[in-house]
């Protein structure tokens, strides 16, 4: 098979092409929301925290449990990360998990009054309890 040379990298070929993509059916969407829910409750390397981040719009949300290891609520995170987009006003196009345990969203914004308008971010989920410091009264405090 040939290949044609675009000049693009993977994440600008995504772009242009969910820009004008049809929305997802909702076998489609249930599929990748299952994947989704799969995929956190059996990650461990993240015990209380993820973030949810965009690096276009500068967009962070972070994901946390205390009383209980995060898996736990994989069913309930994967239900309000459907809602941060919906607040967001954007629709998912395509949920990924790459090899390194991270899920990448597609999501797009739609102009209905001109399409040309619409915008395409990509967002990523990842463990973040490496980054977090924290202090508790069960600290010593020198």
């Amino acid at each position: 098979m040939a290949e044609i040379e675009t000049g693009m990298n993977l994440y600008e070929f995504n772009k242009s092409t969910l820009v004008k993509a049809p929305s997802l059916t909702s076998a489609e969407m249930d599929l990748m929301r299952n994947r989704l829910k799969k995929f956190l409750a059996k990650n461990n390397k993240a015990k209380y925290y993820y973030m949810m981040f965009c690096r276009d719009i500068a967009d962070y949300t972070l994901f946390t449990s205390k009383d209980f290891e995060i898996s736990d609520y994989a069913e309930q995170m994967e239900e309000d990360i459907q809602d941060c987009f919906r607040n967001r006003g954007m629709e998912i196009m395509m949920i990924d998990i790459n090899d390194d345990d991270v899920v990448e969203i597609w999501t797009r914004v739609n102009h209905p009054e001109d399409e040309s308008l619409n915008e395409i971010y990509l967002y990523h989920i990842f463990p973040y309890d490496e980054a977090i410091i924290e202090y508790s009264t069960d600290c010593e405090v020198n």
